[in-house]
């Protein structure tokens, strides 16, 4: 079975099995690859370069890229991932390589490679660390849309609902926060109770806790 390769003009097939993006200039490799990771359960597709791979317009969310990192006459994966991250693509990488000297590895995993395989790597490696970094970026990807949904409800805020949750979350009693702001208590209570439908809190602590941007305790 020969690996399938792709051009740029290839287009995606969204799959129900996670994907593994192979980017291996060397096809009998990614050929062996392929087998492997058929046998975990996932789906693949190979790349024999980085420009090519880099064609692609959209990728499924569960999905991860094993980047060889010494291709010869083309991008590198170190090149690669810098593209990626310019067009700030949320893609787990797994690099592997054959001779990369180890300012390479360094370099990979300070841009944010989930975990660097030598040539010739075992499969449990390669099983472990792909399902390691689809988990990983399953999570960020979670905690992004969080923290998105989040400032949007900030946002819809009235200036003065901004102001009570500021003094809210500095400790103030409703009867501190009308002095403060020059207002009868009844005005800071409507502005409360606005503040918990808006931001769908449960209770003040989950109020503060939205507001400081951590997780809620109901």
């Amino acid at each position: 079975m020969n690996p399938e390769t792709h051009s740029p003009n290839n287009s995606i097939q969204m799959p129900n099995k996670p994907l593994v993006y192979i980017v291996d200039d060397n096809l009998e490799q990614a050929e062996v690859t392929t087998k492997l990771l058929a046998r975990e359960g996932f789906d693949a597709e190979v790349f024999e370069s980085g420009e090519h791979f880099l064609s692609l317009d959209n990728s499924p969310d569960k999905s991860c890229v094993l980047l060889d990192n010494h291709m010869p006459g083309g991008m590198s994966g170190l090149d690669v991932q810098a593209e990626l991250s310019r067009r700030n693509a949320h893609l787990p990488i797994v690099f592997m390589s054959g001779d990369s000297e180890f300012r390479h590895v360094v370099k990979a995993m300070k841009s944010g490679a989930h975990e660097f395989l030598q040539k010739p790597f075992r499969s449990t490696e390669l099983y472990s660390s792909i399902n390691a970094a689809i988990e990983e970026n399953k999570q960020t990807a979670e905690s992004l849309e969080r923290n998105k949904e989040r400032e949007q409800r900030l946002d819809a805020l009235t200036a003065r609902e901004k102001q009570v949750l500021e003094l809210l979350s500095l400790g103030f009693t409703n009867k501190m926060i009308s002095k403060e702001l020059s207002i009868v208590v009844s005005t800071v209570e409507f502005h409360r109770a606005n503040l918990m439908n808006k931001l769908q809190a449960k209770s003040l602590a989950d109020l503060i806790a939205l507001y400081r941007g951590e997780t809620p305790n109901s």
